[in-house]
């Protein structure tokens, strides 16, 4: 109980797209200093490098990943741990997926959302973004 603030409120919000190609759209949901949760839009093959752990949980058309020379098959409704030493992996196929992470907030929340256009201010109302207490 001490750390009820019940003062705290959210404000709904439907999240910010960040483009990179024409092959993926990240909708970023929302983030904190221990959470991220993203929902990509997948329309062909898409390289992906990353720094930590993700966990893919696949909402639509089986998914093929390729890592460290070994190919999985990602079904719907099926959720796979990916670990940092991966790195990088390719997804092959079309379908949509939830991406959770403990993110850098400067690398993997502000810097993208900062280069698609989005303001201080919108990017703050993503969650916890600066460590502040609501």
């Amino acid at each position: 109980m001490a750390e009820l603030r019940p003062t705290l409120t959210t404000e709904p919000q439907p999240g910010l797209i960040i483009e990179e190609t024409a092959n993926i759209s990240r909708l970023m949901c929302c983030a904190g200093p221990y959470f991220a949760l993203e929902r990509w839009k997948i329309a062909t093959a898409y390289e992906y490098a990353f720094n930590g752990t993700r966990i893919f949980s696949n909402l639509g058309d089986p998914l093929h990943i390729e890592a460290a020379g070994e190919s999985y098959t990602l079904g719907r409704a099926e959720t796979l741990l990916l670990p940092a030493a991966l790195a990088n992996i390719r997804l092959q196929g079309t379908g949509e997926l939830l991406v959770g992470y403990l993110p850098n907030m400067q690398r993997d929340v502000v810097e993208p959302l900062s280069r698609q256009g989005y303001d201080q201010q919108t990017i703050e109302r993503m969650g916890d973004i600066l460590g502040k207490k609501r």
